[in-house]
């Protein structure tokens, strides 16, 4: 028995050695080498631990799998995988490149395999990035402060360290960003020997710290921007080493806001309110909900009065009675909103009937209280809350 040589060439090109954290790139060829075109050729690749994609030179809907159809006889192509890969020094990573193409049951039938080990090399310069005091999840107008530190790990001096901190997504209000030293340009903070003399030669051991302070934007619901977030990636480099190395990344949403407001108008009967009289109001309440889609949002509240009842008929639009619920006894009323997208708004309006009593001759009442507004923020997956409005006053009875 004989082993068929395969019908694809396949060889993966990569780095045999690189330092952690640094970009690296896959060259992946191929080619037919058979005596007949191939249809619905497919290649799969699988990535070491640690390594973070960036880019491909072709398409593809999960960056594990690519659709190369048709190969006629000896026709071949490249596909480049860009990324980043990390992981402790001394260790070996592995990535694995796979051809073949799709039968007719929808099966995979592999043509080829390939393999390319990477050796992880010991950084000489160190750099990280912290929130201080700051989570990673926060509210429109919020602070940020980040600690960046940086260190020569090496036993020989680093000219001309850089070290770069960019900041992708909407939501960082760059014109608040103050930093130790550091120039922002466009989206990136930048330090340099230029402004900071102690990193034109960085001696062996030596290191440092820069603060860096912003602001999350005010304006992301007014600009409707949609799951707003800040993604912060932190680089070195110098004469010695100049593919930067990275420090990592901090990623930041912000959280949607729930709002709501009331208001009340006079409809008919006794106006100021009379003891024994009755005088009808009308209440609105508006739900708002912010930047992210939520869901399972409830609003409760409460007729204080118990000489108010709420006309259960009244309730409006007709596509929120469903959700709406009053319980005589309690006075406690229930919004079951349910399900807000992002940027929207809900009202619903009822009518209250009031029947002062003596004793509430020469008092201010509270008609309506809004007890509380929450609800589950789809993008954070957590919950959020909207802080009650003022209390529906009725303020004199005569």
């Amino acid at each position: 028995m004989s082993l068929q040589p395969p019908d694809i060439n396949l060889t993966v090109t990569a780095p045999s050695q690189i330092i952690q954290a640094q970009k690296l790139d896959y060259l992946i060829s191929f080619q037919n080498i058979s005596e007949q075109d191939m249809d619905r050729v497919r290649l799969k690749v699988e990535y070491p631990s640690g390594f973070d994609f960036a880019a491909s030179s072709l398409p593809s809907t999960d960056h594990a799998v690519w659709e190369i159809g048709r190969l006629l006889i000896g026709q071949g192509g490249e596909l480049k995988i860009s990324g980043r890969l990390s992981g402790s020094p001394g260790e070996e990573r592995v990535f694995i490149a796979s051809l073949g193409f799709i039968d007719d049951g929808g099966n995979f039938v592999l043509q080829n395999r390939a393999y390319k080990s990477t050796l992880i090399l010991e950084s000489p310069l160190k750099i990280s990035q912290e929130l201080v005091k700051t989570a990673v999840i926060l509210n429109e107008g919020d602070n940020l402060d980040y600690s960046v530190k940086f260190e020569n790990h090496s036993d020989q001096g680093m000219d001309n360290v850089r070290i770069v901190m960019r900041f992708d997504g909407e939501a960082m209000d760059f014109a608040t960003i103050r930093a130790d030293g550091g120039a922002l340009v466009g989206r990136e903070l930048v330090w340099n020997a230029a402004a900071q003399p102690g990193l034109e030669l960085l001696q062996p051991g030596a290191k440092g710290e820069f603060k860096v302070q912003a602001n999350v934007r005010k304006d992301l619901n007014a600009r409707r921007i949609k799951n707003p977030t800040i993604e912060g990636k932190i680089f070195i480099s110098s004469d010695q080493l100049p593919q930067p190395v990275s420090g990592g990344e901090i990623n930041i949403k912000i959280r949607t806001q729930l709002a709501v407001d009331s208001e009340m108008e006079y409809v008919s009967g006794a106006n100021p309110p009379k003891v024994g009289q009755e005088t009808v109001y009308k209440v609105t309440l508006t739900a708002r909900n912010s930047v992210n889609d939520a869901k399972d949002v409830r609003l409760a509240a409460v007729i204080k009065s118990p000489t108010a009842v709420l006309l259960e008929e009244s309730v409006g639009p007709a596509a929120e009675k469903e959700s709406f619920s009053y319980n005589l006894s309690s006075g406690r009323v229930t919004w079951n909103i349910g399900e807000m997208s992002a940027f929207s708004v809900s009202n619903v309006e009822f009518l209250v009937t009031l029947n002062p009593s003596v004793a509430d001759q020469g008092k201010v009442l509270t008609l309506v209280k809004i007890t509380e507004m929450k609800g589950l923020d789809n993008f954070i997956e957590q919950d959020v809350s909207a802080i009650p409005p003022r209390d529906l006053l009725i303020t004199r009875i005569e």
